[in-house]
Formats: structure tokens, sequence, C-alpha cells
């Protein structure tokens, strides 16, 4: 998925033409990585369509990016190397739908009786609907804006430089106001922690 796009930055910065798309490109897809680096994970729309969780002894759990509707399967075992096994118990959606914003996942699956197997790789989820329906908009403000800061920096001929590297390339400063790193943070704090496969 990507954050901040081409013609997102382009229109941001009211260029019609493709002039200095092949210069441009490069600065927008790394704001976009740095976005997704800060973020830490991708966040969906996800083509992933199975995921392998460790379960930690509870009724609940965590699915990172979230998931937007209720899996089309479900396997545990006991611990990894075992052979997986169909779950068959109802499996709640949390937070409920009401309470989730349009456009976000859920962030967690719920037994409603017993509790997942505890141990590393223990549970296997499988779904069309990883991550959100569409980029967060504030994520893709974020993107787009530090890809229009960096633009607007080369064409006022690097005035942010702090120095040079060993190659003599300018090292420009790359600022991120302290609301762009906030919002960045939210969904990395909201992902840390939890790894899937």
């Amino acid at each position: 998925m990507s954050y901040a796009t081409l013609a997102g930055v382009k229109a941001r910065l009211k260029i019609t033409d493709a002039t200095d798309d092949a210069v441009l490109d490069p600065i927008v897809k790394a704001a976009d990585a740095w976005v997704m680096g800060r973020v830490g994970l991708d966040i969906g729309p996800s083509s992933d369509t199975m995921r392998v969780y460790d379960g930690d002894g509870t009724d609940t759990l965590f699915v990172p990016g979230g998931i937007r509707s209720a899996p089309s399967l479900v396997e545990t075992r006991a611990s990894t190397g075992d052979s997986w096994t169909t779950l068959t118990a109802t499996i709640l959606l949390r937070p409920k739908a009401w309470e989730v914003p349009p456009g976000s996942p859920h962030t967690s699956l719920v037994l409603a009786s017993g509790t997942w197997p505890c141990g590393p790789d223990t549970v296997r989820v499988t779904s069309s609907a990883f991550g959100w329906s569409a980029p967060p908009p504030d994520l893709v403000d974020v993107a787009e804006t530090l890809a229009v800061r960096a633009w607007n920096a080369r064409l006022t001929g690097q005035r942010d430089v702090l120095g040079s590297d060993a190659l003599g390339n300018p090292m420009v400063s790359r600022f991120v106001s302290t609301r762009d790193l906030d919002t960045c943070d939210r969904y990395r704090w909201a992902n840390s922690d939890f790894g899937y496969v």
C-alpha cells in the first residue's frame, strides 16, 4: 500500500505536467517509505490471505494491522511444529462494528469461550480482509506533506542543507513536525510488540 502517491503530491504542488516526474517520483517513494518505517507495519489494505500469530493463553488475539471482517478460517495448534486443527468456537470481532471508525479495521479476535493456545505460531488466520480498507487519510497527509517539503527544499537550492556526506552529496534536514510524528506513532503504538508472518 502507498500512503503518498505521485498524483497526490503533484496535486498538492499544483503540477499538471509530467516534466519533473522522474525526479519527483523517488522523493514520493522515499516519503512513503519513511512513513512505512515509522509506523513499522503495512496497515493495508493487504494482499495477505493468511497470517500466523502467537497465542498468549487469553481469550483475545491481537491482529496487527487489523481485520475488516470475520476470517474465513481459523486454525490452532498446541505448539510450533504440531498439525493445524480447525477452530470451531465462536469468534467475535472487537471492537464491535459500531465502535470502529469508518474504514478502520477490527483489532482483535475474541473467543466466546476458551482461550487461544499459548506460544509462538499457534494461531493461523485465513482472510481476504486484513488491514484498512484504504490508506488512513492522516497517514496519507503525513507522507504527502513530507514529499512536498522535500520537493520544495530541492527547488530552493537545498537551503536547509546541513553539510555534505563523504561523497560530497548535500545532507538535507528532513523536518517532520511533532504532529506528524505523533500521527505515525499512534499507528505504531497500536501495532507494537506483536509480530506476524
